[in-house]
């Protein structure tokens, strides 16, 4: 199955419920069959941007509490090295 791969600011937005962008990128992604996918190098640019935000702590705790995927994440190659 193909993903469709997500920058930072996106990625940023969907995880913290207190982003300005949050509600626009949801209503994006709610059209949007495959899965989100990204790589290393912007995980590591979200988590940092993320890092002291307690929204965006409580929603990655709900999204593993429900046991779901929020991104694949690749390696520049395309194997999938983890799912977050």
């Amino acid at each position: 199955m193909s993903s469709l791969m997500i920058d930072t600011g996106p990625l940023v937005a969907l995880t913290d419920w207190s982003d300005p962008y949050h509600r626009d990128c949801g209503e994006a992604l709610a059209g949007i069959a495959d899965p989100l996918g990204t790589v290393w190098p912007v995980l590591t640019a979200a988590m940092y941007l993320l890092r002291l935000r307690t929204s965006a702590a409580r929603a990655v705790g709900h999204a593993k509490s429900n046991h779901k995927t929020l991104v694949q994440v690749g390696t520049l190659g395309g194997n999938t090295a983890c799912l977050l």
